[in-house]
């Protein structure tokens, strides 16, 4: 199973508050073609209650917590997909505050670009591009952790 954890969207983006956020479930090609089932995924954003704005840094800690819970909650997870600087942010919150919680585990940690739109307004037409490429990497990476290891919840 994987655990996509991703950042929260800011209606002071133009994007869609965080329980509005397509997640990477949502992403049926995408998913498909990396290999992911929507049975595999479990979404959580990295501050996982609604605040319409950015989270300060409590509140990252805060997600770290909670996230440390739900990491204990799910034994069988091979792979951590972090979408966006918040949910990296938080991850290593987690590993700081609570080594712990992963510490035995042989969790596969990808890290990309919030699957959101605001992740590809860069001026670069180039950098729009490799930012796309990397996220469509990264959940082929996700694909393949799930693959190799015959995932099974």
């Amino acid at each position: 199973p994987v655990a996509v954890l991703r950042s929260q969207a800011t209606p002071a983006t133009g994007t869609k508050p965080p329980e509005r956020v397509e997640p990477v479930h949502h992403f049926p090609g995408r998913n498909q073609e990396a290999g992911i089932a929507p049975s595999d995924v479990t979404p959580w954003n990295a501050c996982p209650w609604y605040i319409n704005r950015s989270p300060n840094a409590a509140e990252l800690q805060a997600g770290a917590e909670v996230l440390k819970q739900l990491l204990g909650l799910m034994p069988k997870a091979q792979v951590v997909l972090l979408q966006g600087n918040q949910a990296q942010d938080v991850w290593r919150r987690l590993l700081k505050t609570h080594p712990e919680a992963v510490r035995d585990r042989s969790l596969e940690v990808v890290s990309t670009y919030h699957p959101g739109r605001q992740a590809l307004f860069v001026r670069d037409p180039e950098e729009r591009v490799r930012r796309a490429q990397h996220r469509i990497d990264s959940y082929q990476k996700v694909g393949d952790v799930l693959r190799s290891t015959g995932a099974q919840l």
